[in-house]
């Protein structure tokens, strides 16, 4: 064969190679974008189908629903939830306690009303039955801190995967009766104080065979009387030889500050407080719900100083009061000022309708 044969014969074998890998890469191509463009819809299809959960969730006051859905992975940010990295959507005013994530094939929400003493609006917790929640308690029956508990565990429902221990002792092998079910989270909350952080440590890497990423800590700390000043949550995340108080800077009105706790005010924030193991997205919902308060408040309080404005009787006694009050909670954030501002509005109302004028609210 001639040399020119044969370099003939090489070209056409190169062109065939080079022409074949364009080809197969163009189908490759073809296949991972049909691909992406599949799982695309089948996220957008999931994050209407969850809308649709949260929504009517949103409005079953009192109730706990177990969701069964396709294997997934949810983000959760205090403004919008994102499905598998592919399609995400803003919860708009709605005022959702969540996660970070859920990486799960079911979904559990949980719906409380939220009044103060009148109606603000319908709180959403969602969780999975992945996530763990483990409390422990002061179990000394005449205690302050036990009576604390009870009150927050009143409602607090078994669903949510949720056990309360009373601490016995302060060595890690009085809590042997811990067990590890494999949960892909766990939530330790420390509601006493006797029990110091530390022992909480030990028992998560003593009974625990996690990553330490995926175990926090909420501490809760009463400030005097619970059911008139709240509590302190701080919240903990795990290195390799303690727990670590995490800080954020927010801000807190007189402009951004360096802020290591935030304070709750009631049952359901400090529901939502366990539900978001996260501080900065717990204070950014709370500031969600101040403001719908704060909307609520200014309604109400305009309609009172119209109403007193028409009477000069005991009802406009009574609908000043609840005016003055309510401007007090159209701008507040504050946990002792909206407990306070409530017993007194829970007062003028009764009398309103003692007196057989208009109620407050």
């Amino acid at each position: 064969m001639s040399k020119e044969g044969q370099i003939t014969i090489q070209f056409n074998w190169i062109f065939l190679l080079i022409v074949g890998g364009i080809i197969l890469f163009f189908f490759i191509g073809l296949v991972s974008v049909q691909k992406k463009s599949s799982e695309g819809a089948v996220s957008a299809e999931l994050l209407s189908q969850l809308s649709t959960y949260f929504t009517g969730a949103g409005v079953s006051i009192g109730t706990v629903t177990v969701y069964d859905v396709p294997r997934m992975h949810l983000e959760f940010t205090c403004d919008e939830f994102v499905v598998n990295d592919k399609a995400r959507r803003a919860f708009s005013n709605k005022v959702l306690f969540t996660p970070d994530e859920i990486d799960d094939h079911k979904m559990i929400t949980w719906t409380l009303d939220w009044s103060v003493p009148f109606r603000v609006m319908n709180l959403l917790y969602i969780t999975s039955p992945q996530i763990r929640y483990i409390v422990f308690y002061d179990p000394l029956l005449g205690s302050h801190e036990n009576a604390f508990f009870k009150d927050f565990n009143r409602s607090f429902p078994p669903e949510l995967n949720y056990q309360a221990y009373p601490v016995m002792g302060n060595d890690v092998s009085d809590f042997a009766f811990l067990s590890d079910y494999g949960n892909e989270k766990i939530q330790f909350i420390n509601m006493d104080s006797h029990m110091h952080n530390y022992l909480v440590y030990q028992i998560s890497q003593e009974y625990f065979n996690m990553d330490n990423s995926d175990m926090s800590l909420v501490e809760i700390e009463p400030v005097g009387n619970f059911m008139d000043s709240g509590a302190k949550v701080k919240f903990h995340s795990l290195n390799s030889t303690d727990w670590h108080q995490d800080s954020a800077l927010l801000d807190q009105g007189a402009g951004p500050q360096i802020v290591d706790y935030v304070n709750s005010f009631d049952d359901v924030s400090l529901y939502g407080a366990i539900i978001s193991r996260d501080l900065e997205k717990f204070y950014c919902t709370l500031e969600k719900m101040y403001s719908n308060l704060n909307r609520m408040s200014s309604i109400l309080m305009m309609r009172s100083q119209n109403i007193s404005n028409s009477y000069y009787n005991q009802c406009r006694q009574v609908h000043k009061k609840a005016a003055d009050a309510l401007m007090s909670l159209s701008g507040v954030s504050n946990p002792a000022t909206i407990k306070t501002t409530a017993g007194l509005l829970d007062e003028y109302n009764k009398e309103a309708r003692r007196y057989s004028c208009a109620p407050i609210y």
